[in-house]
């Protein structure tokens, strides 16, 4: 088990109050004999002192970066001996050390590293003193002196933090870095087990760093502040006291981070909304984290940060200015947990369908989007009626005059029909939701697969078709239908034939060449003719006529993919007529003009259930 703190560079190494050797009750960091050796370099300018130097100054120097992060570091307190061992940090804490102990050749009172790191593979532990005198008895670097390729690390990085801090004397900047540095620049420390070998924790973080991300920040911020170190009677709390309620903290936020970061959950509640602008699953904590963050603060609400790809850590930065008392750090913890708890009560309750149905179908312009912050306070029947009443106004109503006239225009095949896209919709989503309280549509494989509204059977299909090999038998004895009556050779019949022939050695035929599989009378772009298919089936296709679409759908279903209800039932015609003078025809592999009709009644008697019940469900 791991407990996280924030700290900056100044409460590293100081052992004041606040300090984590103070937290922990050791007197200074120790690095073990199965630790690599000292590899930052100093040369180049990309290298890793420089750059360390350079990434720090200019964060000091940017308006809009009040603090900088380094990586965490691991550590594991020995309190027998006093130390914390480190298990992962000390190329870090080693270059800061380097830089307090040249500070301290400037002025003595800056060396606030001074015997607080010592290493295990020299015989008195600290190997700076010596750094630095040969730093000063030497204006050029010898690799020869050294037997250890580490000393020559560190005597050429002591050399240039040294030449560094001689430039910002120069410039009167040394004495606002200084104070930058100590009290801006900040660590993570994760303070492992003392149950658990540091070998193998050693092993595992260099084979496991965790990225710094904003979540892992904020995770850090709010369990370092919400925890008081002294309790109502203003005893100061002990390290292990504190220690295991942050503990608890971590527990609650690790089952929080588990459900969210799953695919499902977090394209449910984020993918369509103004914090996912720019959705991608790998931030979802992030999107929870910020929901949280402008739920509890309503005057942020026009600063969605959205993106967070950028290493701005803008959302940290939010919560860090905002959290400044234990008080606050408690009351964030709280909002986020209701907002977690909401969640959880929409996805997995009665709620789901109508939540998903609001983020999954399309605005018509007369709806407005999800008012998230006010649903995370609505009971869950003020809820379940917003919601309704959101669902309503995204159903296109067949009865109504303009949706109906003029034989349903409005709802004919455009490249772009949402109206078309939500009725389609509502049919798989609310019919089986109204005889059953336990369906639950598949929000996220619809969106994964692309599912959109397409032709149900084309009316001039055109170009090579390759017959699947489950609709082979369908189509050969339709053709040998049409052969028993070819009874002499003639050119129709050969051409037959070679159809067959081709059919069954998995060769392309022409569209035209099978005509016979299709109606040619069909209304092809009528509200009639068109049903969800995913968009890989439409390209593919989208010459084949609705014999061959049937099977794709069966196949698929057979294999477990997700089809919607309307769509599997369309394909398999087994929708009920509501007319008996408008019927669905009885030849099961042919989607007639006969079925396009039946098919429109279908759907205006079906919609006009679905807006009814939902009323009714509303009490609207």
């Amino acid at each position: 088990m791991t407990s996280e703190f924030i700290y900056n560079i100044k409460n590293i190494f100081s052992d004041e109050v606040g300090s984590v050797l103070y937290s922990t009750r050791t007197i200074m960091f120790y690095i073990g004999p199965y630790q690599r050796s000292y590899k930052w370099q100093s040369e180049e300018k990309y290298d890793q002192v420089p750059q360390l130097f350079s990434d720090i100054y200019d964060a000091m120097c940017s308006n809009s970066v009040s603090e900088y992060y380094l990586q965490y570091i691991t550590v594991k307190a020995d309190n027998e001996n006093k130390r914390l061992e480190v298990i992962d940090g000390q190329q870090r804490l080693t270059t800061l050390s380097l830089l307090f102990y040249q500070l301290g050749q400037i002025d003595s009172e800056y060396n606030i590293a001074i015997d607080k790191l010592n290493y295990s593979r020299y015989d008195n532990g600290n190997i700076f003193n010596e750094v630095c005198e040969y730093c000063n008895a030497h204006d050029e670097i010898n690799p020869e002196d050294f037997k250890e390729q580490d000393r020559y690390y560190m005597v050429a990085a002591s050399k240039f933090i040294s030449r560094k801090l001689n430039e910002w004397k120069a410039n009167n900047e040394l004495e606002r870095i200084i104070a930058y540095l100590c009290n801006n620049v900040k660590i993570i420390v994760n303070i492992e087990s003392n149950f658990v070998q540091s070998e193998d924790i050693f092993a595992n973080l260099n084979d496991n760093h965790v990225p710094l991300t904003d979540a892992y920040l904020i995770k850090g911020l709010l369990i370092t502040n919400a925890v008081s170190r002294v309790n109502v009677y203003g005893r100061s709390l002990e390290y292990t006291e504190i220690q295991e309620k942050r503990k608890n903290i971590g527990r609650i936020w690790d089952e929080i981070q588990a459900w969210i970061t799953c695919k499902e959950h977090c394209h449910f509640f984020f993918k369509h909304t103004e914090i996912g602008c720019n959705y991608n699953p790998k931030y979802s904590m992030e999107y929870l984290l910020e929901l949280a963050f402008l739920y509890k603060y309503e005057e942020e609400r026009n600063h969605v940060v959205g993106d967070y790809s950028q290493k701005r850590l803008e959302l940290f930065n939010k919560y860090n200015s905002a959290i400044k008392s234990t008080d606050k750090a408690v009351a964030m913890i709280e909002a986020i947990q209701h907002v977690f708890r909401k969640m959880v009560t929409v996805y997995e309750g009665v709620l789901y369908n109508l939540w998903g149905f609001t983020q999954f179908s399309k605005s018509l312009g007369n709806d407005k989007a999800l008012d998230i912050y006010s649903y995370l306070d609505m009971s869950e029947q003020e809820l379940k009626r917003d919601l309704i009443r959101k669902a309503i106004k995204r159903i296109p109503n067949l009865q109504n005059e303009e949706n109906c006239k003029d034989n349903y225009r409005v709802m004919r095949y455009q490249s772009r029909n949402d109206k078309l896209t939500n009725l389609l919709l509502s049919f798989s989503v609310f019919m089986p939701m109204k005889e059953s309280t336990d369906f639950r549509f598949r929000f996220y494989d619809y969106e994964k697969a692309k599912w959109s509204f397409e032709h149900i059977s084309p009316q001039n299909p055109k170009g090579s078709i390759l017959i699947p090999k489950y609709a082979k038998m369908y189509v050969i004895r339709e053709i040998d239908k049409m052969l028993s009556n070819k009874l002499e050779e003639n050119e129709e019949k050969n051409k037959l034939e070679q159809i067959k022939w081709n059919v069954l050695n998995d060769k392309n035929i022409d569209a035209n060449d099978i005509e016979f599989l299709f109606d040619s009378n069909v209304d092809e772009h009528s509200l009639g003719n068109m049903a969800l298919l995913t968009r890989e089936d439409n390209s593919a296709n989208n010459n084949n006529p609705f014999m061959i679409k049937k099977l794709i759908i069966q196949d698929r279903k057979g294999n477990g993919a997700f089809i919607p209800n309307h769509t599997y039932e369309v394909f398999n015609k087994i929708l009920v007529s509501p007319s008996a003078d408008v019927s669905f025809s009885a030849e099961s592999f042919i989607w007639s003009q006969d079925d396009v009709d039946a098919h429109i009644q279908w759907m205006n008697e079906v919609n006009n259930n679905i807006i009814n019940w939902l009323k009714k469900e509303a009490d609207l």
